[in-house]
């Protein structure tokens, strides 16, 4: 009886290191995908000759929400990400594989 209480404490702390670390990781690859979504949009946007103001006037935002977007600090929503496309003539296809 005496030892179920020192490995209790352990199961909930190893369980906590791990959630921790999943955490981590989720929040690590969405930080990855903002930026690679980030430089769809700059690429897209140079090759359409745009500034980051112009862009930013035909979707309604500041440019600064575009260097944020282009920078990977910002999320964007599905919505913003068609009124993106949308603006640079382009076509929004997303896939999960």
């Amino acid at each position: 009886m005496l030892i179920v209480t020192p490995i209790f404490p352990y199961i909930v702390v190893t369980k906590l290191f791990v959630s921790f670390h999943a955490i981590t990781l989720i929040s690590f690859m969405s930080d990855v995908m903002k930026r690679e979504v980030g430089l769809i949009i700059r690429e897209a946007r140079k090759r359409k000759s745009l500034t980051q103001k112009e862009l930013a006037e035909r979707i309604g935002v500041t440019k600064t929400i575009i260097t944020n977007y282009e920078a990977g600090r910002q999320n964007l929503t599905i919505d913003t990400l068609q009124k993106v496309a949308d603006a640079l003539g382009a076509e929004l296809k997303i896939s999960i594989v």
